[in-house]
């Protein structure tokens, strides 16, 4: 298995938050790239096909709330997004 480092420059949240309850998004975001990169390596494409093309065309996603986000599943939620629009450019269009 290949290791794969995953370097986010900029992460974009537009939220009307408090400052206060938008601390908490970092570790959302972390999370659900955890769960995204542990679903990728449990499939055919992992070794088939160049990650950073793949990633790259399925990172813009429709946006979440901020109480979807912020909520006890954000991470889950954002990583089942994520996933469809990575597995929709895996397969050329259609999910796994």
């Amino acid at each position: 298995m290949t290791t794969l480092a995953l370097t986010i420059d900029r992460v974009v949240v537009e939220t009307d938050v408090e400052r206060e309850a938008a601390a908490g998004i970092p570790a959302v975001l972390e999370d659900a790239f955890r769960q995204l990169a542990a679903r990728w390596v449990r499939t055919p494409w992992a070794r088939a096909l160049p990650l950073a093309r793949a990633v790259r065309a399925a990172l813009e996603t429709e946006p979440l709330t901020v109480d979807e986000l912020l909520g006890p599943r954000g991470a889950e939620l954002l990583a089942e997004r994520l996933w469809q629009a990575l597995a929709a450019s895996a397969t050329g269009g259609g999910a796994p």
